[in-house]
């Protein structure tokens, strides 16, 4: 089951399920309400879970065009949630790790 916590554009802290019947909850900033199976990742509370198209851009070093290409060639995973595209964390580490095995597969094919 994958649960997705982000921010609204009121500000409000929100936790989304994939699951069909698994309870969400939503929370004013600062209220520390989670949705019981949320935080289940080993990530610490305080990191978020996804990124904006723009977050990630900023996080990489790349352009904004850049991120929206990779995502579009579905090199770089995303979610649609109502009109805006999230890119998880988990995502952009694949990516990483993707393009650092490239390197170094480039790096011994050629050396």
């Amino acid at each position: 089951m994958n649960i997705i916590e982000a921010h609204d554009r009121f500000g409000s802290h929100v936790v989304w399920s994939s699951k069909r019947h698994a309870r969400c909850e939503r929370a004013a900033d600062g209220s520390g309400r989670r949705n019981s199976m949320a935080g289940r990742g080993s990530r610490a509370d305080d990191e978020p879970l996804v990124y904006s198209q723009r977050e990630a851009a900023l996080k990489l070093g790349v352009s904004l065009s850049t991120i929206e290409k990779a995502v579009r060639d579905r090199a770089l995973g995303s979610v649609k949630l109502g009109r805006r595209r999230l890119i998880p964390v988990e995502a952009v580490d694949e990516l990483l790790a993707q393009a650092r095995l490239r390197t170094a597969q480039s790096a011994t094919s050629s050396g």
